[in-house]
């Protein structure tokens, strides 16, 4: 007798987050996830209860996937050595995904934010979040005497999170590794 294959929730999890990723919320249907996930209808909804529930929890993983990020770049000495890596290991993100994804939550930005409440909710957390790390970091710059004190914090932390989302869209586009690294050039300096 073949030998049946428990669920992995874990494992749904992850390749549910690919396929998401890669697709949006609107261009996977419930067959699609059973069969890419490997299982059947019972074991996705008795773990998720529907596909909306499995989009957020994907959209949640991902976040989470990041977390390590920006705890590297929390405890680099030099702040604005640590805003450039931040839009260098993007820039590398990208060009190393041969589908061109861009980022998960950019994607759900463009894709539900403006219809869907809770994926509107998720997506500005998020944005709080970035722009909170950025607040962090300018102010440090600024204390460190690296960025002149008439700069408004606020304002160029707003600046960077667009032109790390913009950048995360613009991945989609054929631009090569140099013509991103152009565009960070231009938006970084704000930060001269």
């Amino acid at each position: 007798m073949p030998r049946i294959k428990q669920f992995d929730e874990k494992e749904a999890l992850e390749k549910a987050m690919e396929l998401f990723w890669k697709k949006g919320y609107n261009g996977v249907g419930m067959s699609e996830l059973v069969k890419y996930l490997g299982t059947n209808r019972t074991n996705l909804y008795a773990a998720f209860n529907n596909k909306k529930e499995l989009y957020e929890r994907a959209l949640a993983h991902y976040r989470k996937m990041g977390v390590s990020l920006f705890a590297e770049l929390r405890a680099m000495d030099d702040p604005l050595d640590a805003i450039r890596l931040l839009f260098d290991k993007a820039i590398e993100a990208d060009h190393n995904d041969p589908e061109r994804k861009g980022c998960f939550v950019v994607n759900a930005t463009t894709e539900l934010a403006s219809v869907d409440q809770s994926v509107h909710q998720i997506t500005c957390q998020n944005q709080a979040f970035v722009k909170g790390f950025l607040v962090e970091l300018l102010t440090k710059a600024q204390e460190n005497g690296q960025l002149d004190s008439s700069k408004n914090i606020d304002g160029i932390a707003q600046y960077l999170f667009t032109l790390f989302s913009g950048l995360k869209v613009v991945t989609k586009y054929d631009l090569t590794a140099e013509e991103m690294e152009q565009i960070v050039e231009q938006g970084l300096k704000v930060l001269s």
